[in-house]
């Protein structure tokens, strides 16, 4: 099971992601914007966590679906898309077993550093049910904590590269960080082909925390 139920506890006790990831709106509006029927593209958010993602997709007219391991994000992101009388298919489930949803359904599945909180030794199950459920030439976009984060090395090490019990900043109390290099990052992804791989940096100047992803786009060739 890669889902920590410490994000349960997560969602049922605060607001999380108010606001969609502007690399994800970015991508999705540049490769699908201009599509002659939206409602045609089929977008899966894995762990969409407090629902910004799916609002954004819902209100763009594409057709949005989200997996999350928490219940209470499940019901917490069904009141919140009522809001605005949008409506997405959300499964209460791991993303380590997407059998809820059929096989090339999909022309884009979304990751926003939920595979980051996946231990390293199970994440090579969701990439494999990642390409099970996309369309041929389908689409994975991702951003997976890199080394830069200050998660790294800290807290506990309970297997290679993932951590858990952080003792502060942004990672604290969250379950298990595992942490990427480039060369992890392409291993990792090696079932698609990668179309780009960036890394983005951000730090606090007065140095109190740190935080690096790496944003990288997947295409299922076959």
């Amino acid at each position: 099971m890669g889902f920590d139920m410490k994000w349960d506890g997560i969602h049922s006790s605060r607001e999380w992601g108010k606001y969609p990831n502007e690399h994800i709106v970015a991508f999705i509006l540049r490769t699908f914007g201009a599509a002659e029927s939206r409602t045609q593209v089929h977008v899966l958010d894995l762990g969409f966590g407090g629902g910004a993602n799916l609002r954004f997709l819902c209100e763009q007219g594409f057709s949005a679906s989200g997996i999350d391991g928490s219940p209470h994000a499940v019901t917490r992101t069904e009141a919140f898309l009522s809001q605005w009388d949008l409506r997405a298919r959300l499964v209460a489930g791991d993303m380590t077993n997407l059998g809820a949803f059929d096989s090339g359904s999909f022309d884009a599945v979304v990751d926003v550093r939920s595979m980051s909180n996946v231990p390293r030794s199970e994440v090579g199950k969701v990439v494999q049910e990642v390409v099970r459920v996309l369309k041929p030439g389908g689409y994975f976009v991702t951003l997976l904590y890199g080394t830069g984060c200050m998660a790294y090395q800290r807290g506990r090490q309970v297997e290679a590269q993932t951590f858990t019990d952080v003792p502060e900043g942004p990672f604290s109390g969250i379950g298990h960080v595992a942490i990427y290099d480039v060369q992890a990052v392409r291993d990792v992804l090696s079932p698609m082909l990668v179309l780009q791989h960036h890394r983005i940096r951000e730090e606090d100047v007065q140095g109190y925390w740190s935080f690096e992803d790496h944003f990288v786009v997947c295409r299922k060739t076959h």
